[in-house]
């Protein structure tokens, strides 16, 4: 006996071709890439600590077959997970001195 076909129904909460989307936090510690090797950070403190340092976003994104404001939001994407990199190391190495220090002191 063939069974009959049926069209599924989706549940009554779902509404149909929406998703619902949940902001992701990351710490900067669970960063996709928060082991950066110290090149990379050398690299980026050069362009940061550069005075007058302008990309042309053109050549970039023709170099990279995106368009320029693409590029450029991925730079300024890249650009605040490094800095949240960099503070965090900051603060890792300040408790490790502060830990460091109390031992000396006992």
């Amino acid at each position: 006996m063939a069974k009959d076909q049926t069209t599924p129904t989706l549940p009554k909460s779902a509404k149909a071709g929406v998703a619902k989307r949940t902001a992701v936090k990351t710490s900067p510690r669970k960063a996709s890439f928060a082991h950066v090797d110290k090149d990379t950070m050398f690299l980026w403190k050069c362009i940061k600590l550069s005075p007058g340092f302008k990309p042309d976003w053109v050549a970039v994104g023709r170099d990279a077959g995106k368009p320029a404001g693409t590029v450029q939001k991925q730079y300024s994407r890249l650009n605040r997970k490094l800095e949240e990199i960099a503070a965090a190391e900051a603060a890792e190495e300040e408790s490790g001195e502060d830990a460091a220090e109390e031992e000396e002191d006992e």
